[in-house]
């Protein structure tokens, strides 16, 4: 090859890259084994991305779904596998793939198990326990953020973030966020953050990745430190399909780093519409109120006695006089009553009394010792006897 094309005439980018695919489809199927690092399904083809078990090597494959659809078993991100692929040049962008055309699964693979065994001895600890996580803050005073160097997951957090709310703070801390430094870069950056009193969150932050960009989130001096922060840490490692050691540790995970943003601030504008609403609400009631303390107000003004107030009082007014009228007539009667009652005792009194007796001639006459005589034979002769009458008394001796 190097021959036939010189300096002089030298070979076209798509001749080279014919020679290219030429060389390589020469090449026989192969078996290859691996683990699904990443598995993206479209309608007509999976592109899948095989990392090796022991270095840090990695290939695509691109195969029908139908091939992992016929496998008995599930296979996905994390499951090792034996797949049988030929070499495929592709022309238009100088890349080797390789086209998969039978797949066999060996078990899950080796990261997968590390990070389940974590997760097994964290939550026998308690460490993932719903009960021990932190609630977030309302609206924090300032947000620490931990993160990649200039990252798009630091651009995301602090501009959809500052969207919702514009005055948030943040505190950033940019460290390595994939390889062997990972861990104790970020540890290192959440102790410092701790120191700082006015801090009420913390968010760790990165993007997408395959499970081994992604492995030292699942470290587990990581996840005890963020186990024992004092604050809230939200993890927005990866997308929603990524599921790191992190995400369970933390007090919450956030499936994106732009989700991140949206839960640890308040929207302004979502709660002035809810004030709004609050105020719109508290309006209506205080005027239901009113218009219902109203209608009573004006019922009770309705009723005769208010419109006319004086007229209740002319009522009691001529009961009363009805009632003095009555009283007045019923005492003159039993008082007429009374009298004629004690004038016709008095002249019955007067007619068995014994001056009324003397009046009409008789006398009564009373013996030396003051009794009266009632008898003559009672009478000594020659004794006194005091006789008395109507208009006075005399003495007289008895013959």
């Amino acid at each position: 090859m190097s021959a036939r094309f010189t300096a002089e005439q030298p070979a076209s980018v798509a001749q080279l890259s014919g020679l290219i695919g030429d060389w390589l489809g020469r090449l026989g199927e192969c078996w290859v084994d691996g683990e699904i690092s990443e598995l993206n399904r479209r309608a007509n083809q999976c592109y899948i991305t095989m990392r090796d078990l022991n270095e840090d090597a990695s290939l695509v494959i691109v195969c029908a779904p139908s091939i992992l659809d016929r496998h008995e078993g599930p296979i996905g991100v994390g499951s090792r596998v034996i797949f049988r692929a030929k070499v495929e040049w592709w022309k238009r962008s100088g890349t080797v793939r390789l086209r998969g055309s039978e797949v066999r699964a060996v078990g899950i693979g080796p990261l997968l198990a590390q990070m389940e065994q974590l997760r097994q001895t964290l939550l026998a600890e308690g460490l993932l326990d719903p009960s021990r996580k932190k609630p977030l803050p309302f609206l924090p005073r300032k947000v620490g953020l931990i993160c990649g160097q200039n990252s798009e997951a630091m651009h995301d957090v602090i501009n959809n973030a500052r969207r919702r709310w514009a005055a948030v703070e943040f505190d950033i801390r940019q460290v390595p966020v994939q390889g062997p430094q990972c861990p104790s870069s970020v540890i290192a950056a959440l102790a410092d953050l701790q120191t700082d009193a006015t801090i009420d969150v913390v968010v760790i932050a990165r993007g997408g990745g395959s499970i081994e960009d992604l492995l030292g989130f699942s470290d587990e001096s990581l996840c005890r430190a963020v186990a024992a922060c004092a604050v809230p840490v939200v993890s927005a490692i990866g997308h929603e399909q990524d599921r790191p050691v992190l995400d369970d540790v933390a007090d919450f995970r956030a499936s994106t780093p732009t989700d991140a943003a949206r839960r640890i601030v308040p929207d302004v504008a979502e709660q002035i519409g809810i004030i709004d609403a609050l105020r719109t609400r508290a309006h209506a009631t205080i005027q239901r109120t009113i218009d219902i303390r109203q209608q009573q107000l004006d019922s009770i003004r309705s009723r005769p006695v208010m419109k006319q107030p004086i007229a209740l009082i002319d009522a009691h007014e001529q009961t009363l006089m009805n009632n003095r009228r009555t009283a007045l007539r019923v005492v003159a009667t039993a008082m007429k009553h009374a009298d004629e009652q004690l004038k016709g005792t008095l002249q019955r009194l007067q007619s068995l009394s014994p001056a009324s007796t003397l009046s009409r001639g008789y006398a009564i006459a009373f013996g030396g010792d003051g009794g009266i005589i009632r008898d003559a034979a009672d009478v000594n002769t020659g004794s006194r006897v005091t006789v008395k009458v109507a208009d006075g008394e005399f003495s007289a001796t008895a013959d």
